[in-house]
């Protein structure tokens, strides 16, 4: 399914198997999760109550980044390599963190945690607890001023980058909840090495997010699911991708529908949107897209929507093709990027991928690896 770097071998002591994480290269990689409502716990004068879970193994643990949601809170190994939950208060600028004041091992797998229990105040670590491989290690450090609350910013949540500082190595099994989880829950969680199923067991009404990094139910390079609801929705063109109705599509100039063999027929086509349909999608949701590419003899496409940079991978030859896009627009195109396009297309599907996926950015297909805790 997946290339492997590390072959691991163990007896799960529980439900699931974990086989698959992520390897970030600490240069420009990382998941990115559109912005949610289930991932920000402040609105700028009150905050909510959360926690969040990750295995990591770094290649190199300074300002290797876990899970961040820019203006709100930031999980992390800091410059000096500890553990850190940092929470800002944007509206003044003032924020408050803790710290675990040892080094977190480099290239070895280490379950880290954070709680908050959205109190805050002008303490550094005001309800912040931290835990390294199941155990409470906080430590303070004092923040400046008083702390209010987060903002409910509209920023994705980004797994392995903060600005401009990477993750470098291995991440595993992000969760995040809306609750603060007892110690006796982050050691359960620890014992598991990734292989609890988190929606069965008590906390499963509070998680918010759950990414598996390449063991989830969809994951498939470029998406990451999230398992709290790893399903897909109705098809967004209703079926009309059999290009049974010639009326449903705006074409170019060099594109015919061809309704008796149920596909599109490009032929000379140099306009830039041969293929068209607005007015479907969601804005700011990923969807899974399914094509297929037949007789081909010339030209490079590409699905693209609204406005660059949302668009799908360069199709140069024939085959069954899959894309998954975050969307910018409620519209899409098929789009001639290059050359004269001669090529049939057919059998194209558009489905909303539920819950809060994440989509890898800047990385390939073998950064799935087989290494886990």
């Amino acid at each position: 399914m997946f290339p492997a770097r590390i072959p691991i071998v163990s007896s799960p002591p529980s439900g699931l198997t974990n086989t698959y994480s992520l390897a970030f290269d600490g240069s420009n990689d990382y998941v990115s999760v559109a912005d949610s409502a289930d991932l920000s716990f402040g609105d700028g004068s009150n905050d909510s109550a959360f926690s969040i879970s990750a295995w990591v193994n770094p290649d190199q643990a300074t300002n290797f980044q876990i899970a961040f949601k820019d203006t709100e809170y930031q999980f992390y190994l800091n410059s000096s390599e500890h553990l850190t939950l940092f929470l800002e208060d944007e509206s003044s600028g003032n924020y408050e963190f803790a710290y675990h004041g040892s080094a977190i091992s480099e290239n070895t797998w280490t379950h880290l945690a954070c709680t908050y229990n959205g109190v805050g105040g002008t303490s550094a670590n005001a309800g912040i607890t931290l835990y390294v491989d199941g155990i409470n290690v906080t430590t303070t450090l004092a923040g400046s001023g008083t702390y209010v609350a987060m903002e409910n910013s509209s920023n994705a949540l980004t797994i392995g980058k903060a600005g401009s500082n990477y993750a470098d190595g291995n991440i595993d099994e992000v969760s995040i909840w809306n609750k603060v989880l007892s110690a006796g829950d982050i050691s359960t969680l620890y014992q598991a090495k990734g292989t609890s199923d988190l929606n069965d067991d008590g906390n499963s009404a509070n998680l918010q997010g759950w990414w598996r990094m390449g063991d989830g139910v969809l994951d498939d390079f470029n998406l990451i699911a999230d398992q709290v609801n790893p399903t897909l929705g109705s098809d967004a063109l209703g079926g009309k991708g059999d290009f049974s109705d010639a009326g449903y599509w705006t074409t170019g100039s060099g594109s015919t529908v061809d309704t008796a063999n149920n596909e599109l027929d490009v032929v000379s086509e140099t306009t830039t949107n041969f293929l068209s349909k607005t007015g479907i999608l969601t804005s700011g949701k990923i969807y899974k897209f399914t094509y297929t590419v037949s007789g081909y003899s010339s030209g490079t496409i590409r699905v693209k929507c609204a406005s660059d940079p949302a668009t799908g991978q360069d199709v140069t030859a024939n085959g069954s093709y899959t894309d998954y896009i975050l969307v910018n627009s409620t519209d899409f195109y098929f789009q001639v990027i290059s050359g004269t396009a001669n090529l049939n297309l057919s059998n194209i599907v558009i489905k909303q991928v539920n819950g809060n996926p994440g989509l890898m950015t800047n990385m390939t297909a073998s950064d799935i690896v087989k290494d886990t805790p």
